[in-house]
């Protein structure tokens, strides 16, 4: 995937990504009585408990009438120095919170926001561990 991303990108150009929190997937899990922790909207379950391998840790997510899926933990700091080899540099890590507080400063972003209709309450204030925003910029074509 990142080498495909990178190859298509212009020196200078930026790869926009998020996240799931992987540390935060995991302590949950070793918080809960099984291998799955979530609640009436979403559901997180893992194979077991107690291995996590860097590449290759499968894990289900279910949000409620919209997702069903098979997902992989994303060790970060692992990312970084892969897409390192492509070039990348990482400029910019958030929590999906943190870039919203910042984003929604702007009377634009609001007003798109309002727009979609995407402003309502958000009654499950825990999801906000599973997504971080990044970005990263190639700084030089992949060779």
């Amino acid at each position: 995937m990142l080498r495909n991303a990178c190859e298509r990108l212009r020196p200078g150009g930026f790869f926009f990504g998020t996240t799931p929190d992987a540390y935060e997937l995991v302590k949950r899990l070793e918080q809960s009585d099984s291998n799955s922790f979530g609640n009436e909207v979403y559901r997180v379950t893992f194979q077991k408990k107690g291995d996590y391998p860097l590449f290759g840790c499968q894990y289900d997510f279910n949000l409620e009438g919209v997702v069903d899926v098979p997902e992989f933990l994303v060790y970060f700091p692992l990312f970084v120095e892969m897409a390192k080899k492509y070039n990348m540099r990482l400029v910019y890590k958030k929590t999906f919170h943190q870039f919203f507080e910042e984003k929604i400063k702007d009377e634009r972003n609001k007003t798109l926001m309002q727009r979609m209709q995407a402003l309502e309450p958000i009654i499950d204030q825990e999801a906000d561990f599973f997504f971080h925003p990044f970005r990263a910029r190639v700084t030089s074509a992949v060779t």
